[in-house]
């Protein structure tokens, strides 16, 4: 029976994420109108993709990350975020110095904490905690709520996106006075409101 590579499906699995995303993409640009759906192109939303995906990947192959390392990458708009654990400052710094290293990095926000794994229930709390945060912003900021990302460790809530100030200081808000939240970094790169 033939088998497909590791390395082929990693690739397929990638350009079919990227086709969907284009295609979310575009469905939402003939959807919505107005200036506030111009944040991220399909093209910086690839390249997003695609960077996640190439610093994950080589972080995942390395065996210089002790085996309790748990690193979570997302990338928007070329800004880089680092959230998880590792076991020393050494390998805080490579784990950084990999995400440099990719083209299409901009920015590196390193928010790795040198610390024991966590257990699950640790875990769950966390997304638990998420869920709660990603409902209140949809359901306050409706059409906007697409374009923030949210991402949590250890109740740190972090956001990130391409927004006004005005939607930045709102969804702030609103995670910021979700139960259990302890603190809220917000990571967001701000647009003019015309463009």
């Amino acid at each position: 029976m033939n088998r497909i590579s590791p390395s082929i499906f990693k690739y397929f699995a990638f350009f079919s994420i990227a086709i969907v995303l284009a295609c979310i993409t575009f469905a939402n640009s003939q959807a919505q109108t107005g200036p506030d759906n111009k944040g991220r192109s399909a093209i910086q939303m690839l390249s997003d993709t695609e960077a996640t995906f190439t610093i994950s990947n080589k972080l995942n192959k390395n065996g210089g990350l002790g085996q309790h390392a748990f690193i979570n990458v997302t990338t928007v708009n070329g800004i880089v975020l680092l959230v998880g654990s590792v076991g020393n400052a050494s390998e805080k710094k490579w784990v950084e110095s990999v995400a440099k290293g990719h083209q299409n990095v901009r920015k590196v926000v390193n928010e790795l904490k040198v610390e024991k794994a966590r257990n699950i229930l640790d875990i769950g709390k966390d997304k638990f905690i998420q869920v709660s945060v990603k409902l209140r912003i949809s359901s306050e900021l409706k059409d906007y709520s697409p374009h923030i990302h949210i991402i949590i460790h250890r109740k740190f809530i972090y956001l990130m996106g391409v927004v006004t100030q005005e939607i930045a200081d709102k969804a702030s808000e609103l995670a910021r006075t979700t139960r259990n939240v302890e603190r809220v970094v917000s990571i967001f790169e701000i647009k003019d409101s015309e463009s």
